[in-house]
């Protein structure tokens, strides 16, 4: 089923599905929220179906969090028994649009195969896991995956939406899509207001001297974004009147331990700060007189679209969505090798 643009016109409801939809979790909840409010001012009603295992305290007033199991078998797919449910089945089945966040969790497939079965149109939304780089974790596990489900994500679907010209280009399975899209993503601009002010709160809480400079990495510390590669080019090359600030939340992926030992090294000129949200993070952003992010891949890089709205001149690696971006327009430089 084709979506076309005079349908947008006749107002109806959305619903989003998606899991572990929290702040920590980065790209997906950031882009997520930005759909909920471009939908709702165009007069859309919007339900976003969140299936977890953490608790959900941060997602719009109507949004229905489902916990997903914690045993060995079945916990890497989300398996979650509340999909077969009354209040899921429901909502899928009173819906206009379904949007799909991801692809290899067990709610989302079922909700795919929901949409189908009922003739209701459903977007993919990839988020960057049908990148190479994606599938050197459990490799085959997401063959076997792509291969059995291919024609129900992908095939039958209304469109696959990629948040940029990089992640669409580089997709595993370029060619499947009946309608592949590109949309990239938006990115809160902030407000200008008060920035000397916050930058000044930065310098003072890290005791910084009047003529260092700041660098700011600012995601989550996955093994993608190379945050210790990152800290050791820093300490060997940046000017010594330069500090990094390392801002986000820790994972699994990365030893801790390293970062920390990194910057403990540092003689100042490295600092972790962890998990930072919400209106914090914009005295960072206002601090930054550089913001860094050097992963092997990003399908977009929501934080750097942060940093060039506002203002923020950026260094990327080639793998980041937004890089060719970058080379075209200005903003910033591509560290090639």
């Amino acid at each position: 089923m084709q979506i076309r643009p005079e349908g947008l016109a006749r107002k109806g409801t959305v619903v989003s599905v998606g899991v572990n939809l929290v702040p920590q979790s980065g790209g997906t909840f950031r882009t997520i929220m930005q759909f909920y409010e471009a939908l709702r001012s165009k007069d859309w009603a919007v339900q976003i179906l969140n299936f977890s295992k953490h608790r959900a305290e941060d997602l719009p007033e109507g949004s229905m969090t489902f916990s997903t199991t914690r045993l060995l078998v079945g916990r890497a797919y989300q398996w979650s028994h509340h999909i077969y449910g009354k209040t899921v089945t429901s909502a899928i089945r009173g819906a206009d649009l379904v949007m799909i966040h991801g692809i290899y969790v067990h709610p989302l497939l079922q909700a795919a195969q929901m949409a189908a079965k009922r003739g209701i149109p459903y977007i993919l939304v990839p988020h960057g896991s049908l990148d190479p780089f994606s599938l050197r974790h459990h490799r085959w596990q997401k063959r076997v995956w792509l291969s059995l489900y291919r024609d129900t994500l992908f095939a039958q679907s209304a469109a696959v939406l990629y948040g940029s010209e990089l992640e669409k280009n580089r997709s595993v399975i370029s060619g499947v899509e009946r309608r592949p899209e590109c949309i990239p993503w938006a990115v809160d601009a902030g407000s200008a207001d008060g920035n000397a002010t916050a930058r000044q709160r930065v310098r003072i809480r890290h005791n910084l001297a009047c003529g260092q400079r700041l660098a700011l990495f600012c995601a989550r510390v996955a093994r993608v974004k190379r945050l210790p590669e990152t800290i050791r080019a820093f300490l060997r090359l940046a000017p010594h009147d330069w500090v990094l600030l390392c801002v986000g939340p820790a994972t699994s992926e990365v030893d801790m331990d390293e970062i920390r030992t990194l910057c403990a090294r540092s003689e100042g000129r490295c600092d972790y700060v962890g998990p930072v949200f919400g209106r914090d993070v914009e005295d960072y952003y206002a601090a930054a007189d550089l913001f860094v992010l050097l992963s092997y891949s990003e399908n977009f890089g929501h934080s750097v679209g942060q940093a060039l709205a506002r203002g923020v001149p950026v260094v990327l690696s080639p793998g980041v969505g937004l890089a060719p971006y970058v080379r075209r327009y200005g903003g910033g430089f591509v560290a090639d090798g």
